[in-house]
């Protein structure tokens, strides 16, 4: 993206990702994994046991679609938010959706059921989360945010607000990046 001025919030930092932007941050860290119905026995060891299944239902250009096709799936389901798909895995129309640690528990809220209606039964990836500015922005600007980013971890204003959203995350590794 070469247009200037142009911020995306909340960005997973990828490989593939990492030359296509200007990255601020870390801002957290995602941990994506595939959740299933509680007690569905599933028998999730490794990713290749999620292969066979049939369907797991992915947000639509998201990381986690894109991760799981890298690795080969055939049995996605696209759709077109994280409420849909939540709402196919509690349902019992898929076996399996890729969310995260951060997400899953207001996502779960805002459907009507809670984190104890889901299990994780595989670690996909952890992920340090960006906010990311197009190529085409200043890169003295993208500087300015990384420097005002960095004070407000020095001076514990990002963890206050940070702890109002995430009240149980463990941000040693996050403050000392």
């Amino acid at each position: 993206m070469e247009k200037p001025n142009v911020a995306l919030f909340s960005v997973a930092l990828t490989p593939e990702r990492k030359t296509l932007l200007q990255w601020v941050g870390p801002i957290a860290f995602l941990d994506a994994n595939l959740y299933a119905r509680k007690g569905s026995k599933l028998g999730i060891i490794r990713l290749e046991d999620a292969k066979k299944l049939p369907k797991l239902v992915v947000v639509k250009d998201y990381y986690t679609e894109q991760f799981l096709r890298k690795e080969g799936f055939s049995n996605l389901e696209s759709v077109e938010t994280e409420e849909i798909a939540i709402r196919k895995l509690l349902n019992s129309e898929a076996q399996l959706f890729p969310g995260n640690n951060i997400t899953m528990p207001s996502l779960l809220k805002q459907v009507g059921a809670a984190m104890d209606d889901v299990e994780s039964v595989l670690d996909l990836s952890t992920n340090m989360i960006y906010v990311t500015f197009s190529k085409g922005t200043s890169p003295e600007l993208v500087a300015r945010w990384q420097k005002t980013l960095d004070e407000m971890k020095a001076d514990g204003a990002f963890e206050k607000i940070y702890r109002n959203y995430i009240p149980n995350a463990a941000l040693n590794d996050l403050l000392n990046k």
